[in-house]
């Protein structure tokens, strides 16, 4: 009886010890299929962060850079509305930005601050009045990222309606470039692993966002340098043209004139004809010279209004002759530091063209204010106080007949013209003055609803 004991004693143990093998077997398992699943998702996780960045690599214009950088932070942490902002830190100016079903949500409830950040768009298609951008600049996560060494923080269960929002830093090499805001998971709370994993596509993001700058940057200056060589070139050309070319025609012209003396009565006119075809001649080679030789500023400080009212006297017999009603809306005062001869050529060229563009008649309007950075809106009052940032817009816009795309684009090259009678060194010409004053000019046209030309210079000059 003891050795059939002592047999079934350890038939149990065997029995127990190789089942405790098991158990380990089946937790070491279990284990590795957990990492590997891990690693599955990790992999996963890390392909599409590839997949996504590679993406932004494709845009060639920063707005459509911002919009993918956007959807790719939506696609790797799924979430019902986002933002990213592009900011200047230092003088807290939001310059650009982007949305995703924002205005779907009650952004009343968002946590705000009393810190605000201001706007600063320039052809940009959100208005300064925007509520999408009154909500979101002013977010108590913003000012608390912005304030601190942190690069991202996330809050659940702020509402009902706004159960999460996790906001992450764009920093680059230079310091804080934006921030990405992301509000309710699509699939539950926001995590820790949520904001790590955003961070690092922040991060890449960054980079592509500083290099896209840096190539824009060089692709500017290369087009200035080239724009230099080619007014060099047409300089050069410019004083040949007229040194070959003013001689003959003043001969012509000279012999015509003496003609007109021996032509028969009724005649005169095809003397007229010859003698305005050979002026027309010299203005082209007066204008090209004008538009190729460097040229400097002579600054005054001048009254703007005087200025404009003086040019409207000029056309009034044209805009009346032509149907064509203005409207005006300047500032109270309009003191200004500029060139008077060159700015003057160059408003001028605009109106001449807003009316060339109304044959049958139309509207012409003739707007002017001042962008304050103080407050950073329009003003009819001029800056108080002036410093590189306010500006001088003049807006002129009529009712014509407008322009597609290609020609809006090359409307500033030398000798381009969408007139039947023309030089093509009008437009360059405005350009170049407006460049001279380092304002900016921008055209916005369609077909068959008008033009508006949008000048604005720098007031640091004026008093």
């Amino acid at each position: 009886m003891k050795t059939h004991r002592a047999i079934g004693y350890g038939y149990r143990s065997r029995l127990n010890l190789h089942s405790e093998k098991v158990k380990r077997a089946v937790k070491d398992r279990t284990r590795e299929l957990e990492n590997a699943q891990e690693l599955l998702r990790r992999n996963a996780e890390l392909s599409t962060l590839l997949k996504v960045s590679r993406t932004l690599l494709k845009s060639y214009d920063i707005n459509d850079l911002l919009e993918r950088v956007l959807q790719g932070a939506i696609a790797l942490v799924p979430s019902k509305a986002g933002a990213l902002f592009l900011i200047d830190p230092e003088k807290k100016i939001i310059e650009l930005a982007s949305f995703y079903n924002i205005e779907k949500l009650p952004l009343s409830v968002l946590p705000q601050t009393s810190m605000q950040m201001h706007f600063e768009f320039d052809n940009f298609p959100f208005p300064i009045e925007d509520p999408r951008l009154k909500a979101l600049s002013n977010l108590s996560t913003v000012s608390d990222l912005l304030n601190s060494d942190r690069d991202y923080n996330y809050e659940n269960g702020l509402s009902e309606e706004i159960q999460g929002i996790i906001t992450v830093l764009l920093r680059g090499m230079d310091g804080v470039l934006g921030f990405i805001i992301l509000i309710n998971n699509s699939e539950g709370e926001f995590t820790d692993e949520d904001a790590r994993f955003l961070l690092a596509f922040s991060n890449e993001a960054a980079v592509i966002i500083e290099n896209f700058r840096i190539h824009s940057s060089l692709v500017e200056k290369e087009r200035e340098v080239q724009t230099q060589r080619r007014l060099a070139i047409i300089g050069e050309m410019s004083a040949q043209i007229a040194h070959e070319i003013r001689n003959p025609l003043q001969k012509i012209l000279t012999g015509v004139e003496y003609l007109r003396d021996y032509c028969e009565p009724g005649n005169e006119t095809i003397i007229d004809v010859v003698s305005k075809g050979v002026s027309s001649i010299n203005e082209v080679i007066t204008r090209m010279v004008e538009y190729g030789r460097t040229t400097s500023l002579n600054l005054q400080e001048i009254d703007i209004n005087n200025m404009v009212e003086g040019i409207i006297s000029g056309i009034r017999s044209r805009l009346n002759s032509a149907n064509i009603k203005l409207t005006k809306d300047f500032p109270e005062k309009g003191r200004v530091a500029l060139d008077p001869v060159r700015f003057r050529h160059a408003l001028q060229n605009i109106m001449d063209n807003a009316i060339d563009a109304m044959p049958t008649g139309g509207n012409l309007k003739f707007s002017m204010r001042f962008l304050c950075e103080e407050r950073n809106l329009s003003s009819k009052t001029l800056c108080t106080f002036i410093n590189p940032s306010s500006r001088l817009e003049i807006k002129i816009s009529d009712t014509g007949t407008g322009m597609g795309k290609e020609a809006m684009e090359k409307l500033f090259t030398p000798f381009y013209t969408t007139k039947v009678r023309g030089s093509g060194l009008g437009m360059a010409m405005v350009k170049k003055i407006v460049d001279l004053h380092k304002g900016e000019i921008s055209i916005n046209s369609k077909i068959g609803s008008g033009t508006e030309v949008t000048i604005r210079i720098p007031m640091k000059n004026g008093t």
